[in-house]
């Protein structure tokens, strides 16, 4: 029986995964320029490493000096039923080349514009996103930081279809930041405007400060969910504390306060 973590260990695995991507293109470029040939050992790796199809249709462009930099675009992430998962429609990548000499690449900023994450429900309660993957619930270490120090996610889509619960979740303009202030440290903040069916809509604010180790800490939560449900408006705020597993398990939450206001 698989975990009810998993989805938001997987979810966390697909918003980051052009970092494990570059990882393998940095040491492709140092090997060979051609870029048809890098995409197709790229496209290769990726299928090799998670199970899923990765398509580039776009460009690859690549820029050496005085930064290393690399932007793709035109991304696609399909299952083994060739059904889309992922579409991203600009992916920026940036490194200092001295990093690639350390033991554990940081990459400087990461930048991903225009993503489209469709998720399916189906009845049985499966989710389409992990039938693809290998099960990180089974991995006995995890690394002790993320290994971008600047991520930002811009005008990004989730469309989720709960096939059981005859259901539509819909998450547009979705803009994500994070920052490391320091080592194993990083501020998240992020808005979005959401609609289920017709009879919920409304928009998201949320600020976080996330530390990341052995137990992965979050806490200074900000967030103010503003939404209309049957024409009757709702503040809700949440404060408090969660920590987690390296792998997405629920430890313990902590003051975790929900203040509500029916605004009539």
């Amino acid at each position: 029986m698989r975990s009810t973590t998993k989805p938001l260990t997987v979810l966390l695995g697909i918003i980051i995964f052009p970092l494990i991507l570059s990882g393998v293109l940095f040491l492709l470029l140092w090997l060979d320029t051609d870029h048809e040939q890098i995409k197709e050992q790229l496209q290769s790796r990726f299928r090799q490493q998670t199970g899923y199809n990765l398509s580039i249709a776009g460009q690859l462009h690549l820029q050496f000096f005085p930064i290393l930099k690399i932007s793709a675009d035109k991304v696609t992430i399909t299952d083994n039923n060739q059904k889309k998962l992922l579409d991203v429609g600009q992916l920026l990548i940036e490194l200092d080349p001295g990093a690639l000499l350390q033991d554990e690449i940081v990459f400087d900023r990461v930048v991903i514009e225009s993503v489209l994450l469709q998720l399916v429900r189906d009845h049985e309660g499966k989710i389409n996103l992990l039938t693809g993957g290998s099960d990180t619930d089974s991995a006995t270490t995890a690394p002790t930081r993320l290994p971008v120090d600047n991520l930002e996610l811009r005008n990004s889509e989730i469309r989720i279809t709960d096939q059981k619960n005859n259901k539509v979740l819909s998450v547009s303009d979705l803009n994500v930041s994070l920052s490391s202030p320091g080592n194993a440290q990083y501020r998240l903040q992020g808005n979005a405007a959401f609609k289920v069916d017709e009879e919920l809509h409304g928009k998201l604010e949320l600020a976080l400060d996330i530390q990341h180790g052995q137990v992965i800490t979050i806490n200074n939560i900000k967030s103010l969910l503003t939404a209309s449900r049957n024409q009757q408006l709702l503040d809700l705020g949440i404060t408090g504390e969660l920590r987690f597993s390296p792998f997405g398990k629920l430890i313990q939450a902590i003051d975790i306060n929900l203040e509500s206001k029916d605004m009539g």
